[in-house]
């Protein structure tokens, strides 16, 4: 497995509700799966924590942002949810002089990235490595899946909460047939 997929197969085991009478080794075997992969997820966080620099690189572009945007008549300013990689967040609705190479908003813009210019490349190199790692084979070693016995999963599972527990159920063992002995 993947360190994508293991991000995935975590973001699904949210929607694993557990249901009242759900027999204590589901949500113990939830419970220890979700545990070891946040504490993977936290690992690879730690790889793309901004530097004090980039962080004060994103305040002076709010600034910016913020200076330029267009504001309703008592003067909010609208925002828009914006999807990224991982997962959405807020962005300024419209700018003035977005786009417009000769506009104030864009010249202030450019100023600060080559006055952030160093902070900028190293955080780029930082989410360049991270996206690498995403995509390697988590090592045995790091990772087992504590596994849920087919039985003792709970009735009354809604099926999103099945599908997001999917990968840590063990499939009941079927018959095991001998293979045919042909006679010479």
């Amino acid at each position: 497995m993947t360190y994508r997929e293991l991000l995935e197969k975590r973001k699904k085991l949210d929607s694993v509700n557990f249901i009242e009478k759900a027999h204590h080794s589901f949500v113990y075997a939830v419970a220890r799966n979700k545990d070891k992969m946040d504490s993977i997820k936290k690992s690879l966080e730690k790889m793309i924590v901004p530097s004090t620099g980039y962080e004060d690189y994103l305040k002076a572009l709010d600034e910016i942002n913020r200076k330029y945007a267009v504001k309703d008549s008592d003067g909010t300013i609208s925002f828009v949810t914006i999807s990224t990689g991982r997962g959405v967040q807020r962005g300024y609705k419209k700018l003035v002089g977005e786009g417009n190479p000769d506009s104030p908003y864009e010249k202030d813009i450019k100023a600060l990235k080559e006055k952030y210019k160093k902070e900028i490349s190293e955080q780029e190199a930082k989410e360049k490595i991270y996206e690498t790692r995403l995509d390697e084979e988590i090592p045995a070693d790091d990772y087992r899946i504590f596994f849920i016995d087919h039985d003792i999963i709970p009735d009354g599972l809604h099926p999103t909460g099945m599908e997001g527990c999917l990968h840590f159920i063990k499939e009941p063992e079927e018959e095991k047939k001998e293979p045919d002995k042909k006679k010479k």
